[in-house]
């Protein structure tokens, strides 16, 4: 899991990961007396059952986009999005991913020169825990290939 996420110690001492820099950059700017703000890899977060990972405000309104029918999971406290059937290959090793994304603008960005217009009908929302299940535990699948872009 590669990732950026920012944290900020918050006074009652709980970490809290933005996984949106300018959501952490606000927030630090809003703690009196300052706080340093410190970029983390989602992989040393994620697992660390201290902190709190929260998601980015714009990713909770892309979320409410998506129809019911193109959501892989009721209930989305993370919400990622990708497309099903794209996929990347890593120029080094030659494996093949399934791009998965914060945000939905950026997967646009990244997957409308591919598919085009059609590529705002194809977006799929799933949710950070399940995806990570995924690639820990299986079982092969969507999911078990997918790659995070920033």
């Amino acid at each position: 899991l590669m990732s950026a996420a920012g944290g900020l110690v918050q006074q009652d001492g709980e970490v809290t990961y933005y996984l949106s820099p300018r959501e952490a950059e606000k927030a630090r700017a809003a703690v009196a007396g300052g706080a340093r703000l410190v970029a983390k890899t989602l992989d040393e977060v994620y697992f660390d059952q201290t902190a709190r990972l929260k998601p980015a405000d714009s990713a909770l309104r892309e979320a409410k986009t998506i129809p019911q029918e193109r959501a892989l999971v009721q209930r989305c406290s993370t919400p990622l999005f990708c497309i099903d059937g794209m996929q990347t290959t890593a120029t080094e090793s030659g494996a093949t991913s399934l791009p998965i994304f914060f945000s939905k603008a950026e997967l646009l960005d990244f997957a409308t020169p591919v598919y085009g217009a059609r590529a705002e009908d194809q977006v799929l929302l799933t949710d950070l825990p399940v995806v990570v299940s995924n690639m820990v535990q299986g079982p092969a699948g969507l999911l078990r290939d997918a790659r995070f872009f920033p």
